[in-house]
């Protein structure tokens, strides 16, 4: 069984005379941050603070990618925070980041979970 060609319509369509495809293409631009407000840094950075965290637990405590990921948001519940924002807490804690400003409710957390892996005193 070969393979039938289909006729292909070679005319102009009427969007491209009128430049209709131009103006499409113009619409769905992506604009800059500052039109649109979106913030950006809930997607990818958030899903990379995510995996930095994993790393760090998978260093520090030598276990497998999906118990740090369970450990991760397991602690996020039991302290009632945000996992990414939990995350991105022990990232800094981890990089003795000292710019970045936590609230007290997250630093707790990682204190209390990860502490003495960073050496650390455990806060109950």
């Amino acid at each position: 069984m070969g393979l039938r060609s289909l006729p292909v319509d070679r005319t102009p369509s009427k969007d491209r005379v009128h430049g209709e495809e131009d103006r499409r293409v113009r619409e769905h631009t992506v604009k800059p941050r500052e039109e649109t407000g979106h913030r950006g840094s809930l997607g990818r950075n958030g899903q990379r603070s995510l995996a930095a965290a994993e790393g760090v637990l998978v260093a520090l405590r030598h276990c497998s990618l999906d118990e740090a990921f369970i450990d991760i948001v397991e602690t996020a519940k039991r302290h009632t925070v945000a996992p990414l924002e939990l995350a991105d807490a022990l990232v800094a804690i981890a990089e003795n980041d000292v710019t970045r400003d936590f609230n007290h409710e997250l630093i707790a957390a990682v204190d209390q979970a990860w502490g003495t892996l960073f050496g650390r005193p455990a806060q109950l």
